[in-house]
């Protein structure tokens, strides 16, 4: 099944990383079961293995972290469950997409000490259309425009592009006893997408993306420059530009719609805005100072937050 915020081909968005703003290729075992109902409408649902993702003030937790040694406090219990229908015909797709999954945090043989099991519940929504405009002017040919929303609170590694796993956060550790709170974390986006055939073996895409996430009020008691306040990202944008040359095209299946090469070059720009902007970042951090860390790239501090801006050619 795939992740809730992709498009259903992303080629026509003109990327398949998972690096790309409201894009996932989230890969694991599960249990599906498909119906088509009719020539143009195709049903799914699955069973997925979960996998527990959440940040603490000590840092991204998954079931397979270890601190200090001790046991995970992400723990899995149930499966998650997904759903896509998926309405398409020889010019137009249309998909609607639904996930419900649980988030538990037991501290039992953690290094946070005894207390509580807590689970929280996270679910989502995403809504994706593509249309050909081929269909109502001819000379745009095989043309066509992508636009996809979506909202959900816990999602995590569903979009790791937008989150880096963060599919709840919780403040133990901070409260000094066992009275803690196990939060997922409410985000929402969507990304525009325009593909340009300008030749049969010639094309472009340009897109854009958009994404917001929201935090609760205790991850200002993070340690500033922490791995666990770098990791919350506030609100990022995207806009990718490619441009893709496939030789072969006038010979296509398919599976392979495009021919069997593809060369292209493409321009990617990236705006990252970090939950509490330079306090995050570093305190006392004056404002276009540049820190860099092994895992985030350069991270600039300025006084509306903190962003991160790259360009890529590949």
């Amino acid at each position: 099944m795939q992740g809730l915020g992709r498009p259903a081909r992303p080629r026509h968005a003109g990327a398949r990383e998972a690096t790309n703003l409201n894009q996932s290729c989230v890969r694991q075992a599960q249990l599906r079961v498909s119906r088509r109902f009719g020539a143009n409408v195709t049903a799914q649902v699955s069973l997925e293995a979960p996998g527990a993702d959440l940040t603490t003030s000590r840092g991204a937790i998954t079931p397979s972290t270890r601190l200090d040694g001790a046991a995970s406090p992400a723990f899995e219990e149930l499966p998650d469950l997904l759903g896509r229908l998926t309405w398409r015909d020889a010019n137009n797709e249309f998909v609607m997409r639904g996930l419900l999954r649980q988030i538990t945090l037991c501290l039992e043989g953690s290094t946070f000490g005894p207390a509580p099991e807590k689970d929280a519940l996270g679910h989502g929504i995403a809504a994706q259309g593509r249309i050909g405009l081929g269909q109502f002017i001819p000379a745009l040919g095989r043309d066509k425009f992508t636009l996809t929303g979506f909202y959900g609170e816990g999602l995590g590694r569903y979009l790791a592009g937008n989150s880096f796993r963060l599919g709840a956060v919780s403040n133990i550790g901070l409260t000094g006893g066992t009275d803690y709170s196990l939060d997922t974390v409410p985000t929402y986006g969507g990304l525009a997408a325009y593909r340009q055939f300008w030749s049969p073996t010639l094309r472009s895409n340009l897109a854009y993306a958009y994404a917001r996430q929201d935090l609760p009020n205790y991850f200002n008691g993070f340690t500033p420059g922490s791995a666990a306040a770098l990791s919350m990202n506030r609100e990022m944008q995207q806009v990718i530009a490619n441009l893709i040359w496939s030789p072969f095209a006038e010979t296509t299946t398919t599976r392979q719609p495009f021919g069997r090469v593809d060369l292209g070059l493409k321009y990617v720009w990236s705006r990252r805005e970090l939950e509490g902007g330079a306090r995050a970042a570093w305190l006392g951090l004056r404002r276009g100072a540049v820190l860099k860390t092994p895992s985030q790239g350069f991270i600039c501090a300025r006084k509306c937050g903190a962003e991160q801006c790259h360009v890529i050619l590949s």
